[in-house]
């Protein structure tokens, strides 16, 4: 009878470990899923919130708030709950469910938006506040049920309390995986090949599948809860006797999760000097961050149940964390001098790699593993640790995963929040890591204090003396690296730099004297040869309209493209910029070619995405201006859409122009036929022009409604007119024959020329996620 009984038992316990097993495969999964519904919504709420920073924000604070708040709720009766693999599975048909569901809900919600913008006539911030409202509400119910699963399937996996650290940590690190390659694939792969609904598809079946699996599971592994064995030795760490280490611990948690998300959203503003706003861009920052999170809650985990005092060794990681955030800009600037000046594995990488398309988008990965890997191993490293710290406080494997992983969710909330909106407007990208490291730095000091009971010599004087000289040495690294970065990508002398809550904008003067404004890694305006195109766009629509009134522009720029349109006599002027930043840069350094003091006159400025503002106004325009200078970054790409142009010609009168430029060098020829292919699909009539008397890097396509009938003798009565010709000189343009000089080809034209090409859409954003590397000059484009 002992020896069934043992093979009985024996038999119960392998079976429960393959249960083990099973479920972490299905956790991958779900990981996957997770993180691929994240990059699914976030792109569906750019098309409603608009392509901003606000957009972004809500999608990672709402998302982690959400998975913070199912952590806790669940926390509170994981321990108790008998059926955990049946509850999970359910848990996740219901995630798929709603994910399914978010694009009608959010179209839902976008009519709701366009009614009160339109009836109230309400401001970019109150419309902003409501969007931002729904848009929280309608993410919170699959994040919730999200959140609820780690605690559930924590406790599944241990009933032993000295092992939640070990088994759980383990578990949050095959998940991490999950993400990381859910991230990758949904930003190099499904995005790219099957659209941005079909992505969400595959995300949803793959969910299924991860229910269907653990519904199954359940029917053999699926075990009654049994109670909590305690660790040995804890009643020393109990709250009653040391409530001091219950507060220190919830501080930790909280401030981990704030600072990890604060740095990871600095890496991704920092990157864009170097590398560009590229899609691929970001999501090598993303993968590389949560690859490295996966190897330090493997790492961690290991340690969980084999140090003493996992509190010290979390501290021990916090502290690295935090050194390694405070010397993360001399990193950065070092690191990017080095692959300037010497040889190095990144250019034998390039020299090694014959296909252009997989080394545009292998070598931010590169860059990102040079940059970010151990800063986000010390990030996971802590998670596991914490949880078996906790553990030791509160006896419970459920309530304890519950409660450190939404709490350190919690703070990932309150540090997108405060690094995006706080931190770096008030403080910028060097000071803010700054900010962040110290507080890793000193926090981490603070747990070995509290939790270290070894020599009382090494705790009294090495610690602090550690954390003050590595405090002292981050504070006294100069103050202006970041900028002296910008000035080696941009090529100049930095004359200021502006971080705002959307952009980086900065102005260069340039050896010959010029002034460029650059935003975000690209040189957008300017007093030099950006002229051409900032005097064409404030010209040539007009001048072709013919009896022009209304006019809307979007992009603002150094604002000489205003400055044109506003001497034609016009009867309302709109601008629409994203980033305040600019136009206050504009108006300080670029005075002499914009309207100065005039601007809040005589142009109606409005502060939101264009995309978002054309989509909710009801007014319409004799003229609409697309100023976006590269088409194929994450910011821009959204205005060559098919769906863009569509609500382009619903906005234009009778007889309306709409006219946007296209940049031909450095890019590949199926990014050219793609917008145009894209942009002769929505017009009925299409033209194409190219400033022949100052050629630049842009031709201009203008579509409309109705045939374009140009009129010399209304081009040369507008030519005449004083205040037009006190701005044109630059072009070189006195005469109608000089304008229709310019005059490439219409529709039928370009429709041979290009023959075919992929349309470019918000489900299938083809030029942002195009890796074609194949760049082509001007004289490619007209030879």
């Amino acid at each position: 009878m002992a020896h069934r009984r043992n093979r009985r038992a024996k038999s119960r316990t392998a079976g429960r470990a393959t249960g083990v097993v099973l479920i972490s495969a299905i956790y991958f999964c779900s990981g996957a899923c997770s993180l691929i519904d994240q990059v699914v919504w976030a792109r569906l709420l750019k098309l409603v919130l608009g392509n901003t920073v606000y957009a972004s924000s809500i999608v990672v604070s709402v998302f982690m708030a959400g998975l913070a708040l199912g952590a806790l709720i669940m926390g509170r009766f994981a321990d108790r709950i008998k059926h955990r693999l049946r509850l999970y599975a359910m848990l996740e048909l219901c995630a798929t469910v709603a994910a399914v569901l978010m694009p009608a809900a959010l179209r839902m919600a976008d009519s709701l938006y366009r009614w009160y913008f339109v009836t109230s006539d309400a401001s970019p911030g109150a419309l902003l506040a409501l969007q931002v409202a729904v848009s929280a509400l309608l993410l919170l119910v699959p994040t919730m049920l999200m959140g609820s699963t780690l605690p559930l399937l924590g406790r599944y996996v241990t009933a032993m309390e000295n092992q939640v650290g070990h088994k759980v940590g383990r578990l949050y690190a095959v998940n991490m995986l999950g993400a990381a390659v859910g991230c990758l694939l949904a930003g190099l792969v499904f995005i790219r090949l099957a659209g941005v609904m079909g992505t969400l598809y595959v995300a949803a079946g793959l969910n299924l599948f991860v229910a269907a699996a653990a519904w199954w599971l359940s029917r053999f592994h699926d075990a009654p809860a049994k109670a909590v064995e305690p660790a040995p030795a804890v009643a020393a760490l109990t709250p009653s006797r040391a409530p001091r280490r219950v507060y220190v611990l919830m501080a930790a948690f909280f401030a981990s999760g704030l600072i990890s998300i604060g740095l990871e959203l600095i890496w991704m503003r920092s990157i864009v000097v170097p590398l560009g706003g590229f899609t691929y861009v970001f999501s090598a920052v993303l993968t590389v961050y949560l690859l490295g999170n996966v190897i330090g809650a493997a790492i961690g985990s290991r340690l969980a149940h084999r140090v003493a005092s996992p509190a010290v060794v979390f501290g021990v990681s916090f502290g690295l964390l935090g050194i390694m955030a405070a010397f993360y800009i001399p990193c950065f600037r070092g690191w990017f001098m080095l692959l300037q000046n010497t040889p190095s594995i990144v250019d034998a990488f390039a020299r090694a790699v014959t296909q252009e398309s997989l080394r545009k988008g292998l070598l931010p990965i590169i860059h990102s593993l040079a940059l970010f890997m151990l800063p986000s191993i010390a990030m996971g490293v802590g998670f596991p640790l914490a949880l078996q710290a906790w553990a030791h406080v509160r006896h419970s494997v459920g309530r304890t995963t519950g409660v450190v992983y939404g709490v350190n969710t919690l703070g990932a909330v309150v540090g997108g929040l405060v690094t995006g909106f706080v931190l770096i407007p008030m403080l910028g990208v060097q000071r803010s890591t700054l900010v962040l490291g110290l507080a890793g730095l000193w926090l981490g000091g603070l747990l070995i204090r509290v939790f270290y009971t070894g020599p009382a010599r090494l705790l009294r004087i090495g610690a602090p003396a550690a954390v003050v000289l590595a405090s002292l040495a981050a504070v006294y690294v100069p103050a202006d690296l970041f900028r002296r970065t910008l000035a080696d990508t941009y090529g100049g002398e930095i004359l200021e730099v502006r971080e705002g809550v959307s952009a980086t904008v900065a102005v260069v003067r340039h050896p010959d004297g010029a002034l460029g404004m650059v935003i975000d890694n690209i040189e957008m305006a300017g007093d030099g040869i950006h002229r051409s195109a900032q005097q064409t766009l404030g010209h040539l629509p007009v001048l072709l309209h013919g009896d022009a009134r209304q006019v809307l522009t979007f992009g603002f720029g150094c604002g000489e493209t205003t400055r044109c349109l506003a001497q034609h006599g016009l009867e309302q002027l709109d601008c629409v910029e994203i980033a305040p930043e600019v136009t206050q840069m504009a108006l300080k350094y670029f005075g002499h070619i914009n309207l100065g003091g005039d601007l809040a006159s005589r142009v109606r400025m409005i502060h939101m995405d264009g995309k978002n503002y054309l989509h909710l106004t009801d007014r319409r325009y004799d003229v609409i201006i697309n100023d976006s200078n590269v088409h194929s970054t994450a910011d821009s790409a959204p205005l060559f859409t098919r769906e863009h142009f569509k609500t382009a010609l619903e906005r234009l009168n009778n007889g309306g122009l709409f006219i946007t430029k296209v940049h031909l060098r450095g890019y590949p020829r199926s990014h050219l036929h793609s917008i145009l292919g894209t942009f002769m699909e929505v017009f009925p009539h299409v033209t194409v022009w190219f400033p022949v008397h100052r050629p630049f890097v842009f031709c201009y396509l203008v579509g409309s409604r109705e045939p374009q009938l140009f009129s010399p003798a209304r081009i040369d009565a507008e030519l005449a007119k004083h205040d037009v010709k006190t701005c044109i000189d630059y072009l070189h343009m006195a005469s109608s024959q000089d304008v229709l000089s310019w005059y490439i080809g219409d529709k039928s034209d370009f429709a041979r020329y290009i023959g075919d090409y992929v349309a470019n859409s918000d489900d299938r954003p083809f030029i942002e996620f195009n890796l074609d590397a194949d760049n082509l000059e001007i004289p490619d484009y007209f030879p």
